[in-house]
């Protein structure tokens, strides 16, 4: 027979349900009549211990709880007696009390009318997210004192801790995620930017610390060309859009380390420490049109961040990123958790020798991290990067030549 125990733990798991009927009015839910086992021991002084104490839990001697139904039965072990045949809740306040909840369930309430009070619109964000709203009961009043704000001044367009109200200078910034849904379900479609990268202080007009691109640059008459007086420096991506870079070499270098050592090389750039970040650099105009190279570790995230920015720059060339470079430093990979699926899908835009590192190191749990492979390597690669151009220099210079004696 079922222990009071076991009908609280069962409680326990329908409370949710529950919480959800009342917040959506379904008058319905009770009185909620419970599944359980009712089946009789063997023995008789058994029989008696165990409805005795389910009698003595139950709300007809507590007052609220679970409720009982008896029916006389005639058994042929124990007799003509009332037995209990069902276990129901009757009322939302008989399951809060059951599984002590009254405190939380007072808070709830409250909460839901503060919020449907002043905010209609929040009704069914409510209904669904009724327990991140009990997270946040001791700052429901600021937090609905900032959206009221945003409501009547949209996109203010000042730091999130300069908002002129009497609220903890952190609570916005550590409630985003639930402010976002209320604001964007509040605030009209033109206070919001939705652009799929954009960060809370973008998307809802505030000021913010921009994030800064480490940059590098491997030519003196670069830097001179663009009246950039420095060859290290960090700038946000927008002032960096600014500059007018042309016929360059970009390297995107995701150690800061292996980027101050790249070697000085004729119209070269390097761009550094994004990572998966590497979407920063879709809004540079002029990336597109220079030639472009990305050097990150050899290992399954790398390869993924190098496809990612091939899928935007197709003319994307990888640095130490293939099949070659592996078997050639092998002795210095190390082993790391991947938390891939096997059956992950291969990034499409991997080059045959890259698709296959891709896999060994997915396969093998390798990483090979690009501080690892030696400056000589490093220096030989543009020495060659050098040749090249000079041989395409000369090449081009002959054919301008040529076509000049013959005219």
């Amino acid at each position: 027979m079922l222990s009071p125990q076991e009908i609280v733990e069962k409680a326990q798991r329908v409370y949710p349900r529950a919480i959800s009927a009342w917040l959506a009015n379904d008058e319905t839910f009770f009185p909620y009549r419970m599944p359980c086992d009712l089946s009789m021991p063997a023995s008789q002084s058994e029989l008696i211990r165990q409805v005795d104490l389910l009698r003595n839990e139950s709300k007809e001697v507590k007052g609220s709880g679970y409720s009982i139904t008896w029916e006389e039965k005639a058994k042929r072990l124990y007799g003509r007696n009332h037995y209990p045949v069902a276990i129901s809740i009757e009322s939302l306040e008989d399951l809060v009390k059951l599984v002590r909840k009254l405190t939380e369930f007072r808070s709830l309430q409250t909460c839901v009318e503060q919020v449907r009070h002043q905010f209609p619109k929040l009704n069914d964000w409510t209904t669904r997210n009724w327990q991140k709203l009990l997270l946040v009961a001791e700052h429901l009043n600021e937090l609905l004192t900032v959206t009221q704000f945003m409501i009547e001044h949209p996109r203010p367009d000042c730091f999130t801790r300069e908002l002129p109200l009497s609220i903890s200078s952190k609570l916005i910034e550590r409630h985003k995620s639930l402010l976002s849904a209320w604001f964007d379900a509040l605030l009209p479609v033109q206070a919001i930017d939705y652009g799929s990268t954009r960060s809370f202080e973008q998307r809802y007009g505030f000021r913010y610390a921009r994030q800064h691109l480490l940059i590098r640059f491997l030519d003196l008459h670069l830097a001179a060309e663009v009246g950039c007086p420095w060859t290290e420096l960090s700038l946000p991506v927008a002032d960096l859009d600014r500059l007018s870079i042309q016929s360059a070499r970009v390297f995107v270098v995701e150690n800061k380390v292996n980027l101050l050592t790249l070697p000085k090389t004729m119209r070269g750039i390097a761009l550094g420490g994004v990572g998966h970040g590497i979407t920063m650099l879709f809004d540079i105009s002029w990336l597109p049109h220079q030639e472009l190279y990305y050097w990150g570790d050899l290992d399954t995230d790398g390869f993924e961040i190098l496809a990612s920015l091939r899928h935007r720059f197709p003319n994307t060339q990888s640095l130490f990123m293939d099949l070659e470079t592996l078997q050639r430093h092998r002795e210095l990979a190390i082993t790391i958790t991947n938390r891939r699926p096997e059956n992950a899908t291969e990034p499409p835009e991997l080059t045959e020798s890259e698709r296959a590192a891709y896999r060994i190191c997915k396969a093998e749990h390798l990483r090979i991290e690009q501080e690892h492979i030696a400056q000589s390597a490093v220096n030989q690669w543009f020495d060659q990067l050098k040749c090249c151009s000079d041989r395409a220099s000369v090449c081009t210079d002959s054919g301008l030549t040529s076509q000049a004696e013959s005219k």
